[in-house]
Protein backbone atom coordinates (compact mmCIF):
# COMPACT_ATOMS: atom_id res chain seq x y z
CA UNK A 1 0.00 0.00 0.00
CA UNK A 2 0.95 3.59 -0.84
CA UNK A 3 0.01 6.25 1.16
CA UNK A 4 -0.19 9.88 -0.11
CA UNK A 5 -0.13 12.20 2.54
CA UNK A 6 -1.02 15.86 1.01
CA UNK A 7 -0.09 18.61 3.50
CA UNK A 8 -1.15 22.70 3.14
CA UNK A 9 1.74 23.29 5.18
CA UNK A 10 5.39 24.63 4.24
CA UNK A 11 9.12 23.33 4.58
CA UNK A 12 11.06 25.25 6.20
CA UNK A 13 8.29 26.18 8.86
CA UNK A 14 8.26 26.68 12.32
CA UNK A 15 4.67 25.95 12.62
CA UNK A 16 2.98 23.39 14.58
CA UNK A 17 1.41 21.90 11.40
CA UNK A 18 4.92 21.39 9.68
CA UNK A 19 6.03 19.19 12.91
CA UNK A 20 2.73 17.44 12.75
CA UNK A 21 3.05 16.84 9.18
CA UNK A 22 6.49 15.91 8.94
CA UNK A 23 6.11 13.35 12.63
CA UNK A 24 3.02 11.88 11.01
CA UNK A 25 4.71 10.19 7.80
CA UNK A 26 7.92 9.27 10.24
CA UNK A 27 5.53 7.49 12.34
CA UNK A 28 4.07 6.01 8.97
CA UNK A 29 6.70 4.69 8.08
CA UNK A 30 8.46 3.61 11.08
CA UNK A 31 5.25 1.07 11.22
CA UNK A 32 6.13 0.06 7.90
CA UNK A 33 4.21 1.96 5.20
CA UNK A 34 5.36 3.47 1.89
CA UNK A 35 4.35 7.39 1.86
CA UNK A 36 4.67 10.07 -0.50
CA UNK A 37 4.35 13.43 1.04
CA UNK A 38 2.67 16.34 -1.40
CA UNK A 39 3.91 19.46 0.34
CA UNK A 40 5.42 23.02 -0.48
CA UNK A 41 8.84 23.89 -0.41
CA UNK A 42 10.75 26.94 -0.48
CA UNK A 43 14.08 25.22 0.26
CA UNK A 44 16.30 23.97 -2.46
CA UNK A 45 17.55 20.79 0.00
CA UNK A 46 14.46 19.55 1.78
CA UNK A 47 16.53 16.44 2.60
CA UNK A 48 18.74 17.68 4.41
CA UNK A 49 16.66 20.14 6.04
CA UNK A 50 14.61 17.29 7.26
CA UNK A 51 17.58 15.49 8.41
CA UNK A 52 18.85 18.12 10.38
CA UNK A 53 16.03 19.72 11.70
CA UNK A 54 13.25 16.80 12.31
CA UNK A 55 16.40 13.76 12.22
CA UNK A 56 13.75 12.26 9.56
CA UNK A 57 15.49 9.89 7.17
CA UNK A 58 14.25 10.56 3.57
CA UNK A 59 15.24 7.53 2.05
CA UNK A 60 11.88 6.22 4.02
CA UNK A 61 10.09 9.02 2.05
CA UNK A 62 8.57 9.77 -0.99
CA UNK A 63 8.91 13.68 -1.00
CA UNK A 64 6.55 15.51 -4.01
CA UNK A 65 8.05 19.30 -2.73
CA UNK A 66 6.29 22.22 -4.92
CA UNK A 67 7.25 25.97 -5.38
CA UNK A 68 3.59 27.47 -5.78
CA UNK A 69 4.02 29.97 -8.64
CA UNK A 70 2.08 32.43 -7.02
CA UNK A 71 1.61 33.60 -3.05
CA UNK A 72 -2.17 32.69 -2.90
CA UNK A 73 -3.48 29.51 -3.82
CA UNK A 74 -0.37 27.49 -2.76
CA UNK A 75 -3.05 24.73 -1.10
CA UNK A 76 -4.63 24.32 -4.30
CA UNK A 77 -1.60 24.20 -6.07
CA UNK A 78 -0.39 20.87 -3.98
CA UNK A 79 -3.94 19.30 -4.12
CA UNK A 80 -3.41 19.68 -8.12
CA UNK A 81 -0.08 18.05 -7.89
CA UNK A 82 -1.36 15.21 -5.95
CA UNK A 83 -4.27 14.55 -8.08
CA UNK A 84 -2.16 14.10 -11.27
CA UNK A 85 0.27 12.15 -9.49
CA UNK A 86 -2.40 10.00 -8.70
CA UNK A 87 -3.53 9.69 -12.24
CA UNK A 88 -0.01 9.29 -13.58
CA UNK A 89 1.18 6.55 -10.86
CA UNK A 90 -2.21 4.94 -11.24
CA UNK A 91 -2.45 4.12 -14.53
CA UNK A 92 1.12 3.44 -15.15
CA UNK A 93 1.87 1.04 -11.81
CA UNK A 94 -1.67 0.08 -11.02
CA UNK A 95 -0.80 1.35 -7.25
CA UNK A 96 -2.78 0.79 -4.12
CA UNK A 97 -3.39 3.99 -2.93
CA UNK A 98 -4.64 5.06 0.52
CA UNK A 99 -4.98 8.93 0.91
CA UNK A 100 -4.54 10.58 4.24
CA UNK A 101 -5.33 14.91 3.44
CA UNK A 102 -4.32 17.77 5.68
CA UNK A 103 -5.62 19.83 2.80
CA UNK A 104 -9.07 20.21 2.02
CA UNK A 105 -8.85 21.02 -1.97
CA UNK A 106 -7.15 17.46 -2.20
CA UNK A 107 -9.67 15.65 0.48
CA UNK A 108 -12.23 17.17 -1.92
CA UNK A 109 -10.62 15.68 -5.17
CA UNK A 110 -9.99 12.63 -3.62
CA UNK A 111 -13.13 12.48 -2.05
CA UNK A 112 -15.29 12.70 -5.31
CA UNK A 113 -12.85 10.63 -7.18
CA UNK A 114 -11.63 7.65 -4.96
CA UNK A 115 -14.44 4.82 -4.73
CA UNK A 116 -13.14 3.78 -1.82
CA UNK A 117 -12.28 5.57 2.30
CA UNK A 118 -10.08 8.29 2.49
CA UNK A 119 -8.95 10.23 5.60
CA UNK A 120 -9.76 14.20 5.71
CA UNK A 121 -7.86 15.72 8.80
CA UNK A 122 -8.46 19.26 10.03
CA UNK A 123 -7.66 21.19 12.87
CA UNK A 124 -9.82 23.84 12.81
CA UNK A 125 -12.88 24.78 12.12
CA UNK A 126 -13.15 26.63 8.69
CA UNK A 127 -13.89 30.36 7.91
CA UNK A 128 -15.05 31.94 4.36
CA UNK A 129 -17.73 30.98 2.59
CA UNK A 130 -15.65 28.80 -0.10
CA UNK A 131 -13.63 26.75 2.61
CA UNK A 132 -16.63 26.59 4.73
CA UNK A 133 -18.83 25.23 2.12
CA UNK A 134 -16.15 22.56 1.36
CA UNK A 135 -15.37 21.76 5.05
CA UNK A 136 -18.98 20.62 4.87
CA UNK A 137 -19.52 18.48 1.64
CA UNK A 138 -16.27 16.83 3.47
CA UNK A 139 -17.99 16.14 6.71
CA UNK A 140 -21.20 14.46 4.58
CA UNK A 141 -19.26 12.55 2.05
CA UNK A 142 -20.10 8.77 2.55
CA UNK A 143 -16.64 7.71 1.94
CA UNK A 144 -14.46 10.49 3.71
CA UNK A 145 -13.96 10.09 7.55
CA UNK A 146 -12.92 12.66 9.12
CA UNK A 147 -10.23 13.30 11.97
CA UNK A 148 -9.47 16.14 14.36
CA UNK A 149 -7.38 17.12 17.43
CA UNK A 150 -9.49 17.53 20.48
CA UNK A 151 -13.10 16.63 21.64
CA UNK A 152 -14.05 20.31 21.46
CA UNK A 153 -13.58 20.47 18.44
CA UNK A 154 -15.49 17.27 17.26
CA UNK A 155 -18.29 19.61 19.39
CA UNK A 156 -18.11 22.74 17.91
CA UNK A 157 -17.78 21.14 13.82
CA UNK A 158 -20.79 18.93 14.72
CA UNK A 159 -22.97 22.00 16.15
CA UNK A 160 -22.04 24.00 13.43
CA UNK A 161 -22.56 22.06 10.51
CA UNK A 162 -25.62 20.62 12.15
CA UNK A 163 -24.46 16.87 11.71
CA UNK A 164 -24.94 15.00 14.72
CA UNK A 165 -26.06 12.42 13.06
CA UNK A 166 -22.37 11.64 11.57
CA UNK A 167 -20.39 11.91 14.80
CA UNK A 168 -19.51 8.54 14.22
CA UNK A 169 -17.49 9.67 11.08
CA UNK A 170 -15.72 12.34 13.23
CA UNK A 171 -12.58 10.39 15.15
CA UNK A 172 -10.95 12.25 17.91
CA UNK A 173 -7.16 11.84 17.63
CA UNK A 174 -4.94 14.18 19.96
CA UNK A 175 -1.80 15.32 18.86
CA UNK A 176 1.60 13.25 19.77
CA UNK A 177 5.06 13.51 20.44
CA UNK A 178 7.59 10.28 19.91
CA UNK A 179 8.67 7.65 22.47
CA UNK A 180 12.11 8.24 23.14
CA UNK A 181 14.08 7.21 26.04
CA UNK A 182 14.73 9.49 29.31
CA UNK A 183 17.76 10.62 30.77
CA UNK A 184 19.29 9.96 34.15
CA UNK A 185 19.92 12.33 36.30
CA UNK A 186 24.03 12.43 36.01
CA UNK A 187 22.75 12.78 32.12
CA UNK A 188 20.72 16.08 32.89
CA UNK A 189 23.69 17.35 35.36
CA UNK A 190 26.29 16.66 32.25
CA UNK A 191 23.65 18.11 29.71
CA UNK A 192 22.71 21.09 31.66
CA UNK A 193 26.87 22.12 31.64
CA UNK A 194 26.73 21.07 28.42
CA UNK A 195 24.36 23.68 27.34
CA UNK A 196 23.76 26.47 29.72
CA UNK A 197 27.50 27.57 30.21
CA UNK A 198 28.05 27.92 33.86
CA UNK A 199 23.92 28.73 34.73
CA UNK A 200 24.16 25.08 36.89
CA UNK A 201 26.73 27.11 39.19
CA UNK A 202 24.25 29.83 39.45
CA UNK A 203 20.78 28.15 39.83
CA UNK A 204 19.82 25.20 41.49
CA UNK A 205 16.40 24.79 39.89
CA UNK A 206 15.77 25.05 35.97
CA UNK A 207 11.98 25.61 34.63
CA UNK A 208 11.55 25.56 31.05
CA UNK A 209 9.12 27.02 27.88
CA UNK A 210 9.12 25.77 24.96
CA UNK A 211 7.07 27.17 22.33
CA UNK A 212 6.15 30.50 20.33
CA UNK A 213 5.91 34.04 21.85
CA UNK A 214 2.74 34.92 20.44
CA UNK A 215 0.08 36.59 22.20
CA UNK A 216 -1.84 34.05 24.77
CA UNK A 217 1.13 32.09 25.40
CA UNK A 218 1.97 33.42 29.08
CA UNK A 219 4.86 34.73 28.49
CA UNK A 220 3.91 37.12 31.05
CA UNK A 221 3.53 34.40 33.51
CA UNK A 222 7.17 33.25 33.25
CA UNK A 223 8.03 36.83 33.99
CA UNK A 224 5.86 37.46 36.66
CA UNK A 225 7.57 33.96 38.07
CA UNK A 226 11.10 34.95 37.25
CA UNK A 227 10.64 38.01 39.84
CA UNK A 228 9.07 36.14 42.58
CA UNK A 229 11.89 33.12 42.14
CA UNK A 230 15.08 34.74 42.04
CA UNK A 231 16.67 31.42 43.02
CA UNK A 232 15.45 29.19 39.61
CA UNK A 233 16.60 30.06 36.33
CA UNK A 234 13.89 30.18 33.63
CA UNK A 235 14.66 29.61 29.80
CA UNK A 236 12.49 30.34 27.18
CA UNK A 237 13.38 28.53 23.78
CA UNK A 238 11.59 29.28 20.80
CA UNK A 239 9.94 32.31 18.90
CA UNK A 240 11.19 33.85 15.80
CA UNK A 241 13.54 36.02 15.51
CA UNK A 242 12.07 39.36 15.94
CA UNK A 243 10.18 38.23 19.34
CA UNK A 244 12.76 36.75 20.80
CA UNK A 245 14.97 40.16 20.09
CA UNK A 246 12.54 42.45 21.08
CA UNK A 247 12.04 40.51 24.07
CA UNK A 248 15.67 40.02 24.95
CA UNK A 249 15.98 44.26 24.62
CA UNK A 250 12.79 44.47 27.00
CA UNK A 251 14.06 41.43 29.45
CA UNK A 252 14.98 43.26 33.32
CA UNK A 253 15.24 39.42 34.94
CA UNK A 254 18.63 37.82 35.16
CA UNK A 255 17.10 34.89 36.16
CA UNK A 256 15.07 34.86 32.77
CA UNK A 257 16.65 33.55 29.53
CA UNK A 258 15.44 33.62 25.72
CA UNK A 259 17.30 30.98 23.88
CA UNK A 260 15.33 31.48 20.72
CA UNK A 261 14.95 28.81 18.43
CA UNK A 262 15.96 24.94 18.21
CA UNK A 263 15.28 22.64 16.10
CA UNK A 264 12.51 19.90 16.77
CA UNK A 265 15.36 17.29 16.67
CA UNK A 266 16.91 19.14 19.76
CA UNK A 267 13.95 20.44 22.01
CA UNK A 268 13.13 17.14 23.25
CA UNK A 269 16.62 16.79 24.67
CA UNK A 270 16.70 20.31 26.39
CA UNK A 271 13.38 19.60 27.79
CA UNK A 272 14.53 16.50 29.47
CA UNK A 273 17.30 19.03 31.52
CA UNK A 274 14.64 20.88 33.38
CA UNK A 275 13.28 20.22 36.29
CA UNK A 276 9.69 21.74 35.53
CA UNK A 277 7.96 22.56 32.76
CA UNK A 278 5.42 25.31 31.92
CA UNK A 279 2.62 25.96 30.09
CA UNK A 280 0.48 28.72 30.94
CA UNK A 281 -1.83 29.24 27.76
CA UNK A 282 -4.23 32.04 28.22
CA UNK A 283 -7.78 31.99 27.29
CA UNK A 284 -7.54 33.41 24.05
CA UNK A 285 -3.88 31.67 21.90
CA UNK A 286 -2.71 33.10 18.71
CA UNK A 287 -1.00 31.46 16.24
CA UNK A 288 0.25 33.98 14.50
CA UNK A 289 -2.49 34.17 12.26
CA UNK A 290 -5.06 37.35 12.75
CA UNK A 291 -8.44 36.32 14.17
CA UNK A 292 -7.30 33.37 14.56
CA UNK A 293 -7.58 31.30 18.73
CA UNK A 294 -7.41 28.42 18.98
CA UNK A 295 -8.03 28.27 22.42
CA UNK A 296 -11.48 26.72 22.62
CA UNK A 297 -9.94 23.41 20.50
CA UNK A 298 -6.50 23.61 20.53
CA UNK A 299 -4.27 19.93 21.00
CA UNK A 300 -0.84 21.24 21.72
CA UNK A 301 2.41 19.20 20.05
CA UNK A 302 3.95 20.74 22.94
CA UNK A 303 1.94 19.12 25.77
CA UNK A 304 2.59 15.57 25.00
CA UNK A 305 6.86 15.93 24.02
CA UNK A 306 6.48 17.79 27.67
CA UNK A 307 4.48 14.20 28.79
CA UNK A 308 7.11 12.17 27.37
CA UNK A 309 9.82 13.69 28.71
CA UNK A 310 9.39 12.50 32.34
CA UNK A 311 9.60 16.39 33.58
CA UNK A 312 6.42 17.64 35.83
CA UNK A 313 4.38 19.83 33.94
CA UNK A 314 2.66 22.58 35.27
CA UNK A 315 0.11 23.39 32.63
CA UNK A 316 -3.16 26.39 32.74
CA UNK A 317 -6.64 24.91 33.43
CA UNK A 318 -7.98 25.43 29.99
CA UNK A 319 -11.12 23.26 29.62
CA UNK A 320 -9.87 21.48 26.37
CA UNK A 321 -6.04 20.67 27.78
CA UNK A 322 -7.91 19.03 30.44
CA UNK A 323 -9.22 16.20 27.84
CA UNK A 324 -5.50 15.21 28.34
CA UNK A 325 -4.31 16.63 31.88
CA UNK A 326 -6.08 15.90 35.06
CA UNK A 327 -4.89 18.00 37.92
CA UNK A 328 -2.37 16.46 41.13
CA UNK A 329 -2.86 13.02 38.69
CA UNK A 330 -0.49 13.78 35.62
CA UNK A 331 0.45 17.34 35.94
CA UNK A 332 -0.63 20.33 38.10
CA UNK A 333 -3.24 22.63 37.06
CA UNK A 334 -3.83 26.19 37.54
CA UNK A 335 -5.56 29.42 36.63
CA UNK A 336 -4.36 30.99 33.96
CA UNK A 337 -3.89 34.58 35.32
CA UNK A 338 -3.52 33.44 38.63
CA UNK A 339 0.50 34.65 39.29
CA UNK A 340 0.28 33.50 42.75
CA UNK A 341 -1.21 29.80 42.42
CA UNK A 342 1.47 29.39 39.60
CA UNK A 343 4.02 30.67 42.31
CA UNK A 344 3.29 28.66 45.01
CA UNK A 345 2.54 25.16 42.65
CA UNK A 346 6.47 25.74 41.37
CA UNK A 347 6.99 25.85 44.95
CA UNK A 348 5.40 22.93 44.98
CA UNK A 349 7.06 20.49 42.42
CA UNK A 350 10.86 22.13 43.32
CA UNK A 351 10.41 21.25 47.16
CA UNK A 352 8.02 18.21 46.86
CA UNK A 353 10.75 15.86 44.91
CA UNK A 354 7.94 13.00 45.71
CA UNK A 355 4.88 14.26 43.77
CA UNK A 356 6.76 16.10 40.93
CA UNK A 357 7.95 12.04 40.16
CA UNK A 358 4.95 10.83 40.98
CA UNK A 359 3.12 13.31 38.56
CA UNK A 360 6.00 13.19 35.99
CA UNK A 361 5.54 9.33 36.08
CA UNK A 362 2.13 9.07 35.74
CA UNK A 363 2.25 11.68 32.85
CA UNK A 364 4.85 9.63 30.91
CA UNK A 365 3.53 6.29 31.64
CA UNK A 366 -0.12 7.65 30.13
CA UNK A 367 1.75 9.28 27.27
CA UNK A 368 3.17 5.91 26.01
CA UNK A 369 0.17 3.85 25.67
CA UNK A 370 -2.25 7.15 24.69
CA UNK A 371 0.14 10.13 22.69
CA UNK A 372 2.58 8.47 20.37
CA UNK A 373 3.01 9.00 17.00
CA UNK A 374 3.16 5.73 16.22
CA UNK A 375 0.30 4.84 17.80
CA UNK A 376 -2.24 7.79 16.20
CA UNK A 377 -0.53 6.46 12.89
CA UNK A 378 -1.76 2.68 13.77
CA UNK A 379 -5.02 4.31 14.62
CA UNK A 380 -5.52 6.49 11.57
CA UNK A 381 -4.83 3.01 9.34
CA UNK A 382 -7.38 1.15 11.81
CA UNK A 383 -10.05 3.44 10.20
CA UNK A 384 -9.71 2.64 6.94
CA UNK A 385 -10.10 -1.18 7.31
CA UNK A 386 -13.04 -0.69 9.26
CA UNK A 387 -16.10 -1.19 6.39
Amino acid sequence: MTIFYISPSIIPSRSANTVHVISMCRALTELGESVRLFIKSEDGDIQHYLLQNYGLKTNLLDITASRALFKRGTEFYIAVKALFAYVRLGSREKLDVTVISRNIFAAIFFGFLFGKKIIYETHTPESGLVRTKLQEILLKRQNVETVVISDALKRIILKAYEIEHLAEKIHVMHDGAFDDDCITHPEKMAGRDEHFNGLSDKYKNFVGYFGHLYAGRGIEIIQGLAELHKTTVFLVFGGNEIDVQQYKINNTFQNLLFMGHVAPSEAKKIMSLMDVLLMPYQKSVSVGLKFVDTAQWMSPIKMFEYMSTGIPIISSNLTVLKEVLIDHHNCLLVDPEDIEKWSSSLNMLITNEVLANTLAKKAKSEFSVKYTWNIRAKNMLGILSVD
